[in-house]
């Protein structure tokens, strides 16, 4: 149940951001929930994008980044700092990814 009413709220949030007609092209996703994740991935492989004027596909780039779920202060800051710096590579990065944070090594 917890997917799917992420999956909704996604779907929404998406649809409002490109349109109905329009072409997902990079899709950032960062949370801590499991449902979240499961929730992007369905998306992922449901969703086709509209063809492009010479009838080629234009992909969607799904990246997911999997937070810890109940971080103290330091993993929580030293994640945020990690993100920040990393977050314009993620961006640029011309393919799906799938990364797992709740394992992060900090100092405290």
């Amino acid at each position: 149940i917890l997917t799917k009413q992420k999956k909704a709220a996604m779907t929404k949030a998406l649809t409002e951001f490109y349109g109905e007609t329009g072409s997902w092209k990079n899709i950032l996703s960062i949370g801590d929930g499991h449902y979240e994740r499961l929730a992007m991935q369905e998306i992922s492989f449901r969703h086709i994008n509209p063809a492009t004027t010479d009838g080629s596909m234009k992909s969607m780039r799904v990246k997911i980044v999997k937070t810890a779920s109940s971080p103290d202060v330091a993993h929580v800051r030293e994640a945020l700092q990690q993100l920040q710096a990393g977050l314009p590579q993620m961006v640029a990065w011309d393919h799906d990814f799938d990364m797992d944070y709740t394992s992060l090594d900090h100092e405290g």
